[in-house]
């Protein structure tokens, strides 16, 4: 390279006595040659710092050494920087290790997880074979038995540099919202880097492609968007997945050749990259109640057996479906049950269908169909006096069961309340009404959260108390938030946060109170942990605590000060599950999360 300096400073200088074209030419010639060795050289050399790890024992190790090449050499790599304060707790099953490195029947009391705690996420998923979550850059990471049996305690990152917000599971997909509005899917297992192929080339000359880390797609609607319409939500079931536009619109996708047997898909035919345009089969809807008058089902046919084939790639249907009966029909909200869909208009009026065995649409008593394939009106207001004015603010949807919260207004005294409904599977008390039922098909009051007025100092009044989040889990049990803290700011006196309640299975300990023994009514746990320095939280005076200790909350439970509740706040600086920094004075809030059989409660970035 030194030899290459004179010839450059000649060929590039200034002097006023010109060189001969040819001899121009070949200096240009030995420029340019120089220039595309040095940077060849520059993009291929290995980049080593100072501060470099050592050989050891004779072996050498360059930067690009792997972790597990560094574990094999008993080199234990740095632990990501993380942020005090910011645990992340998690309990319940963890058959598959998504909760503990060390796979064990059920964690009974909530503990922080041993690599995501220190870190503010955007979203977190509890799966039963794997568990997802997205950092504060808005990475995707995975880990778990199910998704890397050989190491299941590693985070590994699946989806890099798409921006990704929002997290939607199923048993062998996962499916990821980004800020820009795309859908991408991504398999829930690991996939071996030897069978990914690069997605672009490379530029540069002499140079191969980089390899590619994860395998991904991006869901693409069959029906056009239009112009600045985009993707805002998502929301799944075991095979079904439902997406709303910015524009209202509803659209469905099929997980797998069971996304429509009973009819929660909304759609009859759909396109697959193979074999193209087929029938997805919707279920007798009176195969179980006629069972010795109808004949007996057909063997699986060709066409159905090459439906199923391929339904666990992530490339099997990668379409976005408008659903038929809805075109027309603006949406505010829509939730995706296991078997289950429901529709929510601005106006506060609901749509359901799909699967009903367990009464999980709501539409009463009398309707005991197993399945109904159109959207169909869920009324509420036949719970509530002549003259009242509803309207449902939002759904929440989880296994075979469903949750309505209502805002009605009475028609005589003109007070507002806030209410929570229920319908579905309750045989493990999921319905919060005390009682366990198999199937209730007329929605119930879950009475000890429904109703509840707060004091107001800026109105002088009784004002309802809302709730703030609800979250249902596949398996039965749920996790429900109220706002306990909006009318009482932090002060010296009075530094509280969400009440967190639980209620529904506890087979493996999923509600966090110690036991196995489910819950038909809302109940609080013990709490977490005091607030973490770094929010910058007060701390409640002892005369305030002594003061709440007398109070009772409605539910069987007492409601002392040492319970369970989600706090918020502005973290000074958030970093990225590889430990780098990703933001500054962001707000966070504590969000609890009911998964598979496990429940976890982690600090979530408010956007």
């Amino acid at each position: 390279m030194h030899r290459t300096r004179p010839l450059l400073r000649r060929a590039f200088s200034t002097s006023p006595s010109p060189a001969p074209a040819s001899s121009a030419r070949v200096l240009a010639l030995a420029a340019g040659a120089a220039a595309t060795s040095y940077a060849l050289y520059t993009l291929h050399r290995p980049e080593v710092h100072n501060d470099a790890p050592r050989a050891q024992d004779g072996v050498s190790i360059s930067v690009e050494t792997g972790r597990a090449e560094r574990a094999a050499l008993g080199i234990s790599p740095a632990p990501a920087k993380t942020e005090p304060g910011l645990e992340v707790y998690v309990w319940g099953s963890n058959k598959n290790a998504t909760l503990d490195p060390n796979p064990s029947d059920a964690i009974r009391t909530p503990q922080p997880h041993a690599r995501l705690s220190g870190h503010a996420l955007r979203d977190l998923v509890l799966a039963e074979r794997y568990g997802a979550a997205v950092d504060a850059r808005g990475d995707v990471f995975l880990w778990g038995a199910g998704y890397d049996p050989a190491s299941p305690d590693r985070l590994e990152r699946t989806l890099a540099g798409k921006d990704i917000t929002t997290l939607a599971s199923s048993p062998t997909k996962l499916y990821a919202l980004s800020r820009s509005g795309q859908i991408f899917v991504l398999p829930s297992t690991h996939t071996p880097a030897s069978s990914l192929t690069p997605r672009t080339s490379s530029w540069l000359p002499f140079t191969s492609p980089a390899p590619p880390t994860s395998d991904y797609d991006v869901l693409t609607p069959h029906t056009p968007l239009a112009r600045n319409e985009r993707f805002t939500s998502i929301s799944s079931g075991s095979s079904h997945l439902l997406a709303l536009t910015s524009a209202g619109r509803a659209f469905a996708h099929p997980i797998n050749s069971r996304a429509n047997a009973q009819g929660q898909l909304g759609v009859k035919r759909v396109v697959l990259d193979s074999p193209g345009e087929v029938p997805l089969p919707i279920a007798d809807p009176l195969a179980r109640t006629t069972l010795g008058a109808r004949p007996a089902a057909a063997e699986e046919s060709e066409a159905e057996r090459r439906l199923r084939e391929g339904e666990k790639d992530i490339r099997w249907c990668t379409r976005l479906f408008e659903i038929p009966s809805l075109k027309g029909v603006e949406l505010a909200q829509l939730a995706a049950g296991e078997r289950a869909s429901y529709a929510l208009t601005p106006a506060g009026r609901v749509l359901g269908w799909g699967a009903n065995e367990y009464g999980q649409l709501g539409l009463g008593a009398t309707a005991t169909l197993p399945l109904i394939p159109i959207p169909t009106e869920i009324l509420l207001s036949k719970s509530y006096p002549a003259g009242t004015s509803l309207r449902v603010t939002r759904i929440h949807a989880g296994g075979n069961s469903v949750y309505f919260t209502v805002r009605a207004v009475d028609g005589r005294t003109r007070r507002e309340r806030e209410d929570l409904w229920a319908a579905g599977h309750g045989q493990w008390g999921a319905m919060g009404n005390g009682q366990f039922v198999q199937a209730q098909g007329a929605p119930v009051r879950v009475r000890s959260v429904s109703g509840l007025l707060e004091y107001s100092e800026q109105t002088k009044s009784l004002v309802p108390l809302p709730l703030h989040a609800l979250s249902a889990s596949p398996t039965g049990h749920v996790l429900l938030t109220l706002s306990t803290d909006i009318l009482s700011p932090p002060s010296p006196s009075n530094a509280f946060g969400k009440d967190l309640f639980v209620f529904g299975l506890n087979s493996s300990s999923e509600l966090g109170n110690g036991k196995r023994s489910s819950l038909s009514t809302p109940q609080h746990i013990g709490p977490l942990a005091p607030p973490p320095p770094a929010l910058g939280l007060l701390a409640a005076a002892p005369g305030g605590q002594v003061a709440e200790a007398k109070v009772r909350s409605g539910t069987t439970s007492p409601m002392p000060h040492a319970r369970c509740q989600l706090r918020g706040g502005t973290v000074r600086e958030v970093r990225d599950l590889e430990g780098k920094r990703a933001g500054s004075n962001v707000r966070v809030q504590e969000t609890a999360v009911a998964g598979h059989a496990a429940s976890g409660v982690y600090w979530k970035i408010v956007e």
